[in-house]
């Protein structure tokens, strides 16, 4: 595929023309055979606009990707905090134990 990039003016508007040729695989065998170019029409404005959304969803991408990263340590962090939590609870039971066996009287000497 081959494109050109033109502007133009009609009146006090300007215009891009992007000319977009698709060339045949034959062309390499040299047959030089091009299917018809597509002519696609916008004014100044409209690409400007454009290009100005595309800089919104590269940032906006941007973006999500910080916040990706960001779910991924608070979920690492989460992941620790549970292990630690679930250690404690387990040291508690074991003191619990203890207490209780000392109350009963079943402490070994």
């Amino acid at each position: 595929m081959i494109g050109c990039l033109s502007i133009f003016r009609v009146g006090s508007l300007a215009y891009f023309c992007v000319e977009l040729a698709f060339f045949d695989p034959s062309y390499l065998c040299g047959k030089q055979e091009i299917k018809k170019p597509k002519y696609v029409h916008i004014s100044v404005e409209s690409y400007s606009h454009l290009t100005g959304l595309e800089d919104q969803v590269k940032s906006l991408e941007e973006q999500v990707s910080g916040l990706e990263d960001e779910v991924k340590d608070l979920n690492e962090k989460l992941a620790a905090a549970q292990s630690e939590m679930t250690n404690k609870e387990n040291l508690v039971k074991q003191y619990a134990e203890v207490v209780e066996e000392a109350v009963s009287g079943d402490v070994p000497y």
